[in-house]
């Protein structure tokens, strides 16, 4: 497995990043059987669920807000453990979130209990002729999909909370570290296509934020550095 982690705070030896990767996906696989159910999930969720034991999730385009959607609830259904890395620091340190990156998509692991009102986030712009065509929203997660007939893009409000995954890119992409409004920030963007995601946290460290979409990154930044707290 070629995969890369980073976790805020502490470096980690190449053995200690596989055993991370390796305990990753052996507790994801073994804890969907262990999981009991109080109902029973969509057609949709178990099929999500499926691409993410075959490794297919990658694979393929998927309308950007069902992609969102379906990878939040497959982890909700799923709640995977708390992943525990060898390193005794990391293991002492009140860690929020990990990311695995792998050859053409990365992966946004949470840990710990939402202490965020994800709703008080705001849009404070969006460029003309975008209009809301399709939104979701529950406690922990708020999504909203805005499209003209030649662009779109779609941005979610996640609260940070264990066993929650978002899932980055399906093909290979370019990253870069940049900044919004002063938050470091990771920026993608898909070579096929030129589609873009712009991820970061917010300050208290509570509610990740995810833009995605074909619009410019000058319009992505200026809809990213509208957004504030109320």
């Amino acid at each position: 497995m070629n995969c890369r982690e980073e976790l805020l705070g502490y470096s980690f030896s190449a053995e200690e990043l596989y055993a991370v990767c390796d305990h990753y996906v052996a507790g994801m696989l073994a804890s969907i059987e262990a999981v009991p159910l109080d109902f029973e999930p969509s057609a949709a969720h178990r099929n999500a669920i499926q691409r993410l034991i075959d490794g297919s999730l990658r694979k393929g385009k998927r309308h950007a807000l069902y992609r969102r959607v379906a990878a939040i609830a497959a982890a909700a259904i799923i709640l995977f453990g708390t992943v525990m890395v060898t390193n005794v620091h990391a293991r002492e340190a009140v860690v929020r979130w990990m990311r695995l990156i792998f050859p053409d998509y990365v992966l946004y692991r949470f840990f710990g209990e939402p202490d965020d009102d994800i709703s008080r986030y705001t849009i404070g712009w969006i460029p003309d002729g975008l209009e809301l065509v399709d939104y979701y929203e529950s406690p922990t997660l708020r999504v909203f999909h805005y499209q003209s007939d030649e662009e779109g893009f779609t941005i979610s409000f996640t609260s940070i909370e264990d066993g929650v995954i978002i899932e980055i890119g399906d093909t290979e992409y370019l990253s870069q570290e940049v900044f919004v409004n002063g938050l470091k920030a990771d920026l993608y963007i898909d070579i096929y296509d030129q589609s873009k995601n712009l991820v970061w946290v917010t300050q208290n460290g509570s509610t990740e934020i995810d833009i995605e979409g074909t619009i410019s990154t000058d319009l992505m930044f200026q809809i990213a550095e509208s957004i504030n707290p109320q």
